[in-house]
């Protein structure tokens, strides 16, 4: 009979919009430093869909950068690639949201 680990089985699995806490400090971090507003419009220029608000935007996002990340860093030297990542992407879209 086979056995299956459910406990490893559900920690491999992600919602679409999972955050970790560490995910979840470091984007606080980059919204606060930035101060980029609660309001719409960000998501789709990070490549999320739906209609869901710039900051859990900014969190999903952080959290896929770490998710993609080959090597660990520190965490400040994450935030300052993130901010540089994202004040190149709105002023190259024109946006306004920060």
């Amino acid at each position: 009979m086979i056995e299956i680990d459910y406990k490893n089985l559900l920690t491999q699995h992600k919602p679409n919009h999972y955050v970790s806490s560490r995910a979840n400090l470091i984007a606080n971090t980059v919204i606060n430093e930035m101060h980029i507003q609660y309001n719409y419009g960000l998501a789709p220029f990070l490549g999320l869909k739906g209609s869901i608000n710039n900051h859990t935007a900014v969190r999903v996002w952080v959290q896929r950068q770490l998710d993609m990340q080959a090597y660990e860093i520190s965490d400040d030297e994450i935030v300052s690639q993130l901010k540089r990542m994202l004040a190149d992407l709105c002023a190259l879209e024109n946006l306004s949201v920060l």
